[in-house]
């Protein structure tokens, strides 16, 4: 991770998995702040829908950019502030 951070000139990568679990999909995408690979976040969807993947992976990424600017904000303002 480190030599793609470097090469893209990177602070954070977005690493995703996607799990079938009893016929059900489960999906996480974590958010890892780059060079030191300190993990920030979490996002988890369960039950995900895989019969219809456009409009499931557009719900995904949303809630996951959501979760995830929400998580950088807070942290910019603790740093800030703190």
């Amino acid at each position: 991770m480190a030599r793609i951070a470097a090469e893209l000139k990177s602070d954070f990568v977005i690493l995703g998995q996607v799990q079938r679990v009893a016929g059900k999909g489960r999906v996480l995408i974590h958010l890892i702040r780059l060079p030191d690979q300190a993990h920030i976040t979490v996002t988890r969807v369960e039950d995900a829908d895989f019969t219809n993947a456009l409009p499931t992976q557009r719900d995904i990424a949303r809630r996951a950019a959501g979760q995830f600017l929400a998580k950088l904000r807070a942290a910019a303002a603790a740093h800030v502030n703190g």
